[in-house]
């Protein structure tokens, strides 16, 4: 992929023109290039949206696809705050021109993390367009302008009519990354719309009518509950969750964040989910796609509760792989990845995670051995180890990064042959996730960046490239003016 995106890169120079394949390319190599690949291309592209008169993809698919590309090279670079601000400039200039498509700006915002829009260039933008865009004109637009304002600050609530799933998830996102306390006179509010969602999902779910996507109410108030002491909805989620009629995708994403807190729920809540094991297990009906049973969710959540026989969160892992499906597999997977966060070091754990790592599916294979990273393996520890060491020299990203993410978090101290081969990660390995997570697990963030026989080679490189971007940015800006 680096060397295909290499090529593109040379063919860009050299034919002055690039198609819609090119940048897609672009997008899905930006990671794997050097520094001053990165700055080049973005560099090229940057110009090319501001200018009239280049090789310029028009269109809102054009226009798609070279922000796409922008994001991941600026993202790759650590300069994402600068592009995502050179956007809202040109939608700033567009968004009533015959160029512009609110639909494509919208979705372009929304690839942003939200790191970026904390940069206070960025917040001064996105308050001005706040207030410029005509909302009979670009409601999709305006829409991703104000979940942008309000990622910046917290939710005004006034009106009753204005508390909804969004406003809730904003407190809520915010008391989690920010610490920022949720009002008390707002919590009852956020309660009661809550409780009535809950009770409407219900309902619904007895008369037979479902839906798919959006936010989940039993999530939302799952994580209320861990952000503040003053709510109180387990009586509501647990009747919600154990409920037959209830569809799974309105039940997952709330047990995985109650099997990720699993030590912070209440004893009265732990005790009935164990005693409601069966009810777990079984899941209720999946109207968007197959219902895998044992339920995959469940699982992990009596697992993390001590909910199951000595034994049998291994055994349902083990029914599950014997589904055969891949989506069966792939949640075999991620349950021994949480049974290894548990702490589930048996002879028959370790041994399994061992055999899953051959796998010839790679996201299997990933899963099992970042498992097999989080445990010790006190039994076979060469065997482990020789075994951890060809994982992480996997082609691809997604096995090493996986058996990266295993090494950080397990207990021991990392054996020195995974130890040389996290510095040989480090040194020469293409992809700067991989280089970044290597270091994470050494330990030592920039020590080793002298070992690297290519730019970027330290943080004097990457300031020269941000200099760059920011120059190119000011003769950009000088174009759109």
């Amino acid at each position: 992929m680096r060397d295909e995106g290499e090529r593109v890169l040379e063919s860009i120079d050299v034919n002055d023109a690039y198609s819609l394949s090119d940048l897609v390319v672009i997008r899905h190599s930006a990671s794997l290039l050097d520094s001053q690949a990165r700055t080049s291309a973005l560099t090229r592209l940057f110009a090319d949206r501001a200018s009239h008169d280049g090789p310029r993809l028009g269109g809102a698919l054009g226009a798609e696809k070279t922000w796409q590309a922008i994001h991941a090279l600026s993202e790759a670079e650590g300069t994402d705050a600068i592009a995502l601000e050179v956007l809202l400039e040109e939608v700033a200039k567009n968004h009533e021109g015959e160029q512009a498509d609110e639909y494509t700006y919208a979705r372009l915002l929304g690839l942003w993390r939200v790191a970026a829009w904390e940069d206070s260039k960025v917040r001064s933008r996105v308050a001005e367009l706040s207030t410029q865009i005509d909302t009979s004109k670009s409601v999709e637009l305006k829409r991703a302008i104000e979940l942008a304002a309000d990622r910046l600050a917290a939710p005004a609530i006034g009106k009753e009519e204005d508390l909804n799933l969004q406003a809730v998830a904003r407190y809520v996102d915010r008391a989690m990354l920010h610490s920022e306390e949720i009002p008390d006179d707002v919590v009852p509010r956020i309660e009661s719309l809550l409780r009535a969602q809950l009770a409407a999902t219900r309902k619904d779910a007895h008369e037979g009518r479902f839906s798919g996507g959006g936010l989940k109410e039993a999530e939302l108030a799952v994580a209320l509950m861990f952000v503040t002491s003053s709510a109180d909805l387990w009586s509501e989620v647990l009747n919600f969750v154990l409920d037959p009629a209830v569809q799974r995708d309105d039940k997952t994403a709330a047990l995985t964040r109650m099997a990720s807190r699993a030590s912070d729920l209440p004893e009265v809540i732990t005790e009935t989910l164990r005693q409601r094991s069966s009810d777990l297990l079984d899941g209720g009906p999946e109207f968007m796609g197959s219902a895998i049973r044992p339920y995959p969710a469940g699982v992990r959540l009596l697992a993390m509760i001590g909910g199951l026989g000595v034994g049998a969160p291994l055994s349902l892992v083990a029914e599950l792989m014997a589904k055969g499906t891949p989506s069966s597999r792939h949640e075999a997977g991620v349950t021994l990845v949480a049974l290894a966060h548990r702490g589930e070091r048996s002879e028959w754990f370790e041994s399994t995670c061992l055999w899953l790592t051959y796998e010839a599916d790679a996201y299997v294979r990933s899963l099992a051995g970042q498992a097999l990273a989080i445990t010790d393996a006190s039994w076979n520890r060469t065997g482990r180890d020789e075994r951890l060491a060809a994982l992480l020299q996997e082609d691809g990203t997604l096995v090493p990064l996986r058996v990266l993410a295993g090494l950080e978090d397990a207990s021991e101290a990392l054996p020195q042959t995974l130890r040389d081969i996290a510095m040989s990660l480090v040194a020469s390995h293409m992809s700067t996730e991989v280089r970044q997570a290597a270091r994470a697990v050494l330990g030592r963030p920039n020590a080793y960046e002298n070992l690297l026989k290519r730019e970027p080679t330290g943080r004097g490189a990457r300031r020269t490239a941000r200099e760059v971007i920011r120059r190119a940015t000011r003769t950009i800006r000088g174009w759109l003016r």
